[in-house]
């Protein structure tokens, strides 16, 4: 579903857990430019549509990008990305325990370093 350039996606699977959960709800946003360590729902050739995070961007303006759980499909697998595949950027998780903004999902798995 989509309204106004934010997409309504139920996640599928557990590749992304413990950031996304199998049965969580996304809110996603079109037109925006990824960057490494976004989460992205990206149109795979193979797989379909995915949710995946960005691990990094070659000098060919491709992207790597692997789930966060160990069981996820490996980046080789799933070969790099064409900026091309990449619908929208997760920005809003909605879970049993209510309304979260990605950023801080994404800083309880990647703490910054204060000085």
């Amino acid at each position: 579903m989509t309204l106004f350039g934010w997409r309504l996606v139920r996640v599928a699977g557990d590749s992304m857990a413990p950031t996304l959960r199998d049965g969580d709800y996304v809110l996603a946003r079109e037109r925006e430019r990824a960057t490494v360590g976004s989460v992205a729902l990206l149109r795979h050739p193979t797989f379909g549509s995915i949710i995946k995070r960005v691990k990094d961007r070659d000098d060919q303006g491709r992207y790597r990008v692997a789930g966060d759980s160990s069981l996820s499909t490996s980046s080789d697998a799933l070969g790099p990305m064409d900026a091309s595949t990449i619908q929208a950027l997760v920005r809003w998780r909605i879970s049993p325990s209510g309304l979260h903004p990605m950023r801080e999902v994404a800083s309880r798995l990647h703490p910054t370093r204060t000085t």
